[in-house]
């Protein structure tokens, strides 16, 4: 059970339950690894089901006047996971205040506060700066296996690394570093297509953007999904 706690306004302080849950049964018998995220013994047919620690981050409002909320919430959350004979790793739990420029990760996401267009305040999350890094170099390393390969070749293999890794970000605010992704994405493009004729640039004038889609059939749907708080 992955959860995330959905902000339910635009001031918080954070109670971030980092990887925090394991099972009392497991942990009792060695057998939950949570630096690992796996079963510690050799996995059979007959073996259990392999157990995942469950990450939890919930917002809440970040009014003096709604002091009570954090210690009304982690009341409860220990109520539930005790029926479910859960525990909180409190080594990895803390409480993170937003409102005095605090931030945190979590799944992939930078959280942080920030002042709308409007001067309102909310939170933002966006895609981590190392995931986008280990984006780029697995691209980087597919074009350079296949830099012999005709461009199609090259398409073929990088369309499903960059679908997969769009469509799990989309859901933050990630309209900048889509942005920086696929600029880079089409210069990489470009270059392994002008070497393919053993010239130099990018041909900027010779292939426009909408070609490297519409005829390559390269990668296009970066659209952002954005969740906005009721």
């Amino acid at each position: 059970m992955n959860a995330v706690g959905k902000p339910d306004d635009r001031n918080g302080r954070v109670r971030f339950d980092e990887g925090v849950l394991e099972t009392e049964r497991w942990a009792a018998r060695g057998g939950h690894s949570p630096e690992r995220g796996e079963t510690a013994w050799p996995r059979t047919p007959w073996s259990p089901p392999r157990q995942h620690p469950t990450l939890l981050a919930i917002l809440v409002d970040g009014s003096r006047r709604h002091d009570w909320l954090l210690k009304a919430v982690d009341r409860r959350l220990r109520e539930e996971f005790a029926k479910l004979d859960l525990r909180v790793n409190e080594a990895k739990s803390r409480i993170v205040d937003l409102a005095q420029g605090e931030a945190f990760g979590f799944l992939g996401f930078d959280f942080r506060r920030i002042r709308s267009g409007r001067g309102a305040w909310r939170p933002q999350y966006t895609p981590q700066q190392k995931k986008r890094a280990g984006l780029l170099e697995k691209l980087k390393a597919v074009f350079q296996r296949y830099q012999s390969q005709p461009i199609g070749r090259v398409i073929e293999e990088i369309n499903p690394i960059l679908r997969g890794w769009v469509n799990y970000f989309r859901i933050g605010h990630a309209a900048r570093c889509f942005t920086l992704v696929k600029d880079w994405v089409e210069q990489k493009v470009r270059r392994h297509m002008m070497r393919a004729r053993k010239r130099s640039g990018f041909g900027w004038k010779r292939w426009n953007r909408a070609w490297l889609h519409s005829t390559l059939g390269l990668f296009k749907d970066y659209r952002v999904q954005y969740w906005v708080p009721a």
